[in-house]
């Protein structure tokens, strides 16, 4: 918290390499998650419908698997709908980076690239509302 956020590349579910700094000038949502976890599939469509009402306002949401198959993560992300873009962190190397303890993690970077939010554990609607009232216009 409070500090830059690393940058990283990682390939998506259509085969495109992206870094965090695509989307540099934007509020960012990382959401670090896995198919066979609950609590991620549950807090997913939340963090689609955030991001469907806030991305015409510079909000990206980039969600991350750690190293499952990408036919499993591509047909539970066509399952839950995601359209954000899904990326493989085949070797855990990015979770590493961000201290990944548990899952789902979420990580929200403002507009300057710096960590503001780190919520470990489930998040509310509620919750991320509050997040985000504080970095979006």
């Amino acid at each position: 918290m409070g500090r830059q956020a690393p940058d990283f590349r990682l390939e998506s579910l259509d085969g495109h390499q992206i870094s965090l700094a695509d989307y540099a000038g934007q509020v960012i949502l990382i959401n670090f998650w896995a198919t066979w976890c609950p609590p991620c599939k549950e807090e997913i469509p939340t963090i689609e419908r955030a991001y469907q009402a806030h991305r015409d306002e510079k909000f990206m949401v980039v969600g991350i698997n750690e190293g499952e198959a990408l036919d499993i993560v591509r047909a539970f992300a066509g399952e839950l709908g995601m359209t954000y873009p899904v990326l493989i962190d085949k070797r855990g190397n990015v979770a590493a980076q961000y201290r990944r303890r548990g899952l789902p993690l979420t990580v929200i970077v403002d507009r300057d690239g710096v960590v503001q939010i780190r919520h470990e554990g489930y998040l509310t609607a509620g919750q991320l509302d509050k997040y985000l009232s504080g970095l979006l216009p």
